[in-house]
């Protein structure tokens, strides 16, 4: 039905430009110290957000020709050659442009097509060759079970994840220097303030057999710890930091009502 073929054209065009990969359940912490020098970790699940059901359909087309015209009182007719011929071309034009957007959508993530399982796994094995990823298992339906540490110095930008050979860019953290030596933490993967905004029009195109629903699968559960011995500036905790000595924690959960992105303002030695 050429209605059902917009919809997937549509969806798989918010595809390429919302969250491809995001948190499932997880926990993540990072220490900061005043001199600048930190750790990072995650473990957990990152999903790949896809409908099988959708993306099945853009990789194979929408099936056999079938032409479908209806009378004034919308009863189904046969449709006259020239009718035909028109919603043929029409037909033709808009297979070709979900295929063209199908392997836009796999050559924009590193050559992962979502629609074959070996491409999933072949992604997780080039992941774990990266510094910092331990562990990288598939462990299918696009839920990546992920064990991820990292030790170095705040003095440039920190993002993470960084994906090898994507052309999008969704960082779950992010350490941002400043000029006067403070460091702004901001962690926008770590919240379902968007979720639905994004993938709203696949809710209605849930998984296929053996899929995961498309409601549970965009959800990011989780408790992001930061762990600190420099002035805390400022922060969206709802309890702000805890802790006696010098060293304070900071400590965001995220679940499925979370709409905020975790932030603070830490004033370093240097």
């Amino acid at each position: 039905m050429p209605n059902v073929k917009t919809a997937l054209v549509a969806a798989l065009g918010l595809l390429l430009t919302a969250c491809f990969l995001m948190p499932g359940t997880f926990v993540s912490d990072m220490t900061v110290a005043k001199d600048g020098s930190f750790t990072f970790s995650y473990k957990g699940e990152i999903l790949l957000i896809s409908s099988p059901q959708v993306l099945d359909e853009m990789a194979k087309g929408d099936g056999p020709f079938t032409p479908m015209c209806v009378d004034d009182d919308g009863e189904e007719r046969p449709c006259s050659a020239d009718e035909t011929a028109e919603q043929k071309i029409a037909w033709e034009a808009e297979q070709a442009e979900t295929k063209k957007k199908f392997q836009q959508f796999v050559a924009a993530f590193g050559g992962i097509d979502p629609t074959n399982p070996a491409s999933i796994d072949a992604f997780a094995a080039r992941l774990q060759k990266q510094k910092g990823w331990n562990s990288v298992r598939h462990l299918g339906q696009g839920v990546f079970e992920v064990d991820y540490s990292i030790a170095g110095t705040l003095d440039r930008d920190f993002f993470w994840p960084i994906f090898p050979d994507t052309q999008y860019y969704n960082p779950f953290v992010v350490a941002m220097k400043r000029a006067d030596g403070s460091v702004m933490i901001k962690a926008p993967g770590y919240t379902n303030k968007d979720g639905s905004e994004m993938l709203g029009p696949m809710a209605s195109m849930a998984a296929g057999p053996g899929g995961r629903d498309n409601a549970d699968i965009r959800l990011a559960n989780g408790v992001f710890t930061l762990s600190t011995d420099a002035e805390i500036a400022t922060n969206n905790t709802e309890d702000g930091p805890s802790g006696d000595g010098a060293m304070r924690t900071l400590r965001w959960h995220v679940a499925a009502g979370s709409d905020k992105v975790p932030e603070t303002l830490l004033k370093l030695d240097r």
